[in-house]
C-alpha cells in the first residue's frame, strides 16, 4: 500500500496489507520501480516486524530507527485512573492534531490521514481526550483486534507532563482492553522517547525481545 506521506507528494508511506502472504525481494523490487515511475524520491516504510523487514532491506531499503514493543497482562489489578477525560468527538479531532504536531518531531506527527489509519487499524477501537477548560492536553487511541489489544498512540501536551494525564490515559485504555477481553496489550515506542519508556515501565509494561523497524529509501 503506497500513499503520499503526510501529504508530500515526492514521498512515499509504504505499508503491508498483513492479509497478504508476507513480500518477497521481487515484490519490494517491483514497487522501487512503480515508486520511481511516479516521481517519488523518498519513502518511508510502516513499523515493520524482522522477517517483514527483510525483503525490504535486501532491495536496498536503509534502517532508520527501530521501535521497542512492550506487554502488558492485563493481569494485574488495575489502578482507578486520577486525571478525567472523556470521548472524543469529530470536532476534537483538529485539536489533537495540533497537540500531536506540538507533541512529537516532524517524523512522528499525525495528519488527519494518519489519525483516521489509527482509528481504523483495529476492529474496535477507542479515542479519548483530557482537556483544561477548552484546550485538549492529552489524547489516546487504543483497540482490539483478535483478543489482543493494542495502544495506538498516546499524545500529552509538553507544558502537562507529570501531572498524571498520560497515566490515566494509559490505564483507561488497559481497563477498555480487559472489559473487551483482549488477553494481553501492546504497545511500541522509540527507543529515544525514555519519557514514554518509563512510563510504560512504570505502568506494568515489559519490553519484547523482538522490535519493530522502520525503513527508508531513497534512489541510489
Amino acid at each position: 500500500m503506497v500513499q503520499p506521506w503526510h501529504g508530500r507528494s515526492a514521498i512515499a508511506s509504504v505499508g503491508l496489507n498483513r492479509n497478504n502472504s508476507a513480500p518477497t525481494r521481487c515484490n519490494v523490487e517491483r514497487l522501487v520501480d512503480e515508486l520511481l515511475s511516479v516521481g517519488y524520491s523518498r519513502a518511508f516504510t510502516a513499523a515493520l516486524r524482522p522477517q517483514e523487514a527483510q525483503p525490504f532491506l535486501n532491495a536496498g531499503f536503509r534502517a532508520l530507527e527501530d521501535l521497542a514493543v512492550l506487554r502488558h497482562g492485563l493481569c494485574l489489578p488495575l489502578a482507578t485512573p486520577t486525571a478525567t477525560h472523556r470521548r472524543a468527538r469529530r470536532k476534537d479531532h483538529l485539536g489533537v492534531l495540533t497537540l500531536d504536531n506540538r507533541a512529537f518531531g516532524d517524523f512522528w506527527r499525525l495528519d488527519s490521514v494518519s489519525l483516521k489509519e489509527a482509528l481504523q487499524a483495529t476492529t474496535t477501537a477507542r479515542f479519548r481526550v483530557s482537556t483544561q477548560g477548552d484546550a485538549i492536553v492529552g489524547y489516546a487511541v487504543c483497540g482490539q483486534s483478535a483478543g489482543i489489544g493494542y495502544l495506538q498512540r498516546l499524545g500529552v501536551a509538553p507544558e502537562s507532563f507529570g501531572h498524571g494525564i498520560g497515566s490515566a490515559l494509559v490505564m483507561d485504555a488497559l481497563k477498555w482492553c480487559k472489559r473487551r477481553g483482549a488477553s494481553h496489550a501492546l504497545v511500541n515506542t522509540q527507543l529515544t522517547n525514555l519519557r514514554a519508556l518509563r512510563l510504560y515501565r512504570h505502568l506494568g509494561f515489559l519490553e519484547e525481545k523482538e522490535r519493530l523497524h522502520v525503513l527508508e529509501w531513497t534512489p541510489e
